[in-house]
């Protein structure tokens, strides 16, 4: 859980766009790709306490994470958590169109 307040703080931490700006082309490139490695490593610390939680559960708190993390992408994600061939019927894809999702 510390993993995660810590990350979570690092990550709520503001930049400022003006000192941002007045940078040269180069020091702002170099400010990027900092904060993209310190995104990316955060991101990778998160799941590694994921991880590491998720092998110390039991099988059915094991379930129920499980459970709860399906409902919650249903929640976020409702588009693609369809099934069937009505998830892309609206590509043109659905049935009684021909391959390539155009009616002649």
């Amino acid at each position: 859980m510390k993993v995660v307040t810590d990350t979570a703080t690092m990550q709520r931490q503001t930049v400022d766009r003006t000192a941002v700006h007045a940078m040269s082309d180069q020091d702002r490139q170099a400010f990027i790709s900092q904060k993209r490695e310190q995104h990316d490593k955060a991101l990778q610390s998160v799941k590694t306490a994921a991880e590491k939680l998720l092998m110390a559960l039991n099988d059915t708190q094991k379930a129920k994470a499980k459970a709860k993390a399906k409902a919650k992408a249903k929640e976020i994600l409702p588009g693609l958590t369809a099934h069937g061939p009505a998830m892309m019927r609206h590509a043109g894809m659905g049935w009684g169109m021909p391959h390539g999702g155009t009616s002649r």
